[in-house]
């Protein structure tokens, strides 16, 4: 006996809906308390969410960036940055991202942070080793890949360096996200 062929019950679709959010860092990033909502659609988010980031900063308070990097390395979405100028700062929320297309004009400017400290000689130099310590750490997990080890340490001595479209491009092709570098990163395994 032969079995009939019916093609209609082999079809099926399937529909998934993607919620796009665009993030514009267009202007200084200044303290935390101004991204709360970034930060909150950051954490909530699913793998059905995408976060654009449009950056086109000088930068500004780092332990801002810091905490938006935070946010975009343990959020399930996925986050892409579309790059006009990622200075400073913004190169930290840049380099957090799963993708990374930099505009004709685009550019980084990576630096050693700038620190504020106050109280007795032997609390400022505490503080500074803790900020020499950690700054090494972050630098590292952050730019590890885009920038040689050799420029990572030079930026942390005060070296700055500008990296045009032509040469972020380069680096970003051999460049692996930190998303994918990380262990115990929550999402996209």
């Amino acid at each position: 006996m032969e079995k009939e062929f019916n093609s209609e019950l082999l079809i099926f679709s399937t529909q998934k809906i993607i919620n796009q959010y665009y993030i514009n860092i267009d202007a200084e990033i200044l303290s935390p308390d101004n991204y709360r909502d970034v930060i909150k659609h950051l954490v909530a988010a699913t793998s059905s969410d995408m976060f654009i980031f449009m950056i086109n900063s000088g930068g500004g308070d780092v332990s801002t960036a810091m905490e938006i990097s935070s946010a975009i390395l343990n959020t399930d979405a996925y986050c892409k940055a579309i790059v006009f100028n990622a200075f400073s700062a913004a190169s930290i929320i840049a380099l957090s991202c799963d993708s990374i297309l930099v505009e004709d004009c685009g550019a980084f400017f990576i630096h050693a942070p700038s620190w504020e400290m106050r109280g007795k000689p032997q609390s400022t130099e505490a503080q500074s080793q803790y900020y020499s310590k950690s700054t090494k750490r972050w630098f590292t997990k952050i730019y590890q890949g885009f920038l040689t080890e050799e420029e990572i340490d030079k930026a942390i001595s005060g070296i700055d360096l500008w990296i045009d479209k032509d040469e972020a491009d380069k680096r970003l092709k051999k460049w692996v996200p930190i998303s994918q570098r990380i262990s115990n990163k929550g999402k996209k395994k």
